[in-house]
């Protein structure tokens, strides 16, 4: 082997070693790029997940407070009501009455409703979040392996060059 030709041989393994080192390394820094994504889907499933209990209890703070003002009105017509003289344990008081309470309680169960179907929504995004959050940590996984399997296929390659640089 000449001088030369043992040069070439020392300078394909030394390529094979940088190559394989600068492959793995990218690949280490790929995965934990997709590990930090993975903990801040994480953490958006999270926020989500305590926005929507949070929109469920404001729509239950507002429906109480719907609750409360109808049997304000409820009681201010009921004391019209008696003011006036007129029964009103019965007839067109007592309907009036029974309209106002009715359109009360829909307002709430429907205030309720919305703040369920907002959350709903918080939910379904905080699954999604969670989703991604899997794919990412499966991502950064596969992507940490196939470094080393991509930094040792240059490994290999460069030390196939140096031996048929011998020959």
């Amino acid at each position: 082997m000449t001088g030369i030709e043992t040069a070439a041989a020392i300078a394909a393994i030394a390529s094979a070693a940088v190559g394989t080192a600068a492959t793995i390394s990218s690949a280490q820094q790929q995965a934990a790029a997709g590990k930090y994504n993975a903990a801040l889907a994480d953490r958006s499933a999270k926020i989500a997940e305590m926005n929507a209990a949070e929109t469920v209890a404001q729509g239950n703070a507002e429906a109480a407070r719907e609750r409360d003002n109808a049997r304000r009105r409820l009681a201010s017509v009921t004391a019209a009501q008696g003011a006036s003289g007129a029964d009103i344990s019965s007839g067109s008081p007592l309907e009036a009455y029974a309209d106002l309470a009715g359109e009360a309680a829909y307002d709430q169960e429907l205030i309720r409703w919305r703040s369920r179907m907002q959350a709903r929504g918080m939910g379904e995004q905080a699954a999604g979040f969670k989703a991604q959050a899997g794919l990412d940590r499966s991502m950064a996984k596969a992507t940490g392996q196939a470094g080393y399997l991509s930094g040792g296929a240059t490994l290999l390659g460069g030390l196939a060059r140096a031996g048929g640089s011998r020959a």
